[in-house]
Formats: C-alpha cells, structure tokens, sequence
C-alpha cells in the first residue's frame, strides 16, 4: 500500500541534508527583517549566499567573528 508520508520522509532522507545554525540574537534580527522585506525564505538566503561565495571564489577570513 502507498503511503505518501513513507515516501516522502524516504526521498527527504535520500535527497537532503540537514543544517543548524547558531546566530546571534542581533545578527538574526537583521536577516529575519531583511527575508521579510525580500519575501525570501532565510533557508534560501543562506543556501543561495553560501553557494555564491563558493562559486565566486570569495575570501572569508575577514567576515570570521
């Protein structure tokens, strides 16, 4: 019998990865206001941001807090 909560929990654990952040109060009260103005989800910032400075080569020693 199919059921779509098997499979899907099945394809979710074959396909994705999980992540936790810790963020500063201050610093998520930033990036929760600028999500909200962007109508952007904050998982997609942080994937979108991430890839970008991979891709483009970017120094980050400097941003290191």
């Amino acid at each position: 019998m199919y059921n779509k909560s098997d499979y899907n929990n099945k394809y979710n654990k074959e396909n994705y990865r999980n992540a936790a952040l810790r963020i500063k109060p201050k610093d998520y009260e930033i990036i929760e206001k600028y999500c909200k103005d962007m109508n952007i989800s904050k998982q997609s910032l942080f994937i979108n941001a991430a890839l970008y400075i991979i891709n483009n080569d970017i120094p980050t020693e400097e941003y290191n807090r």
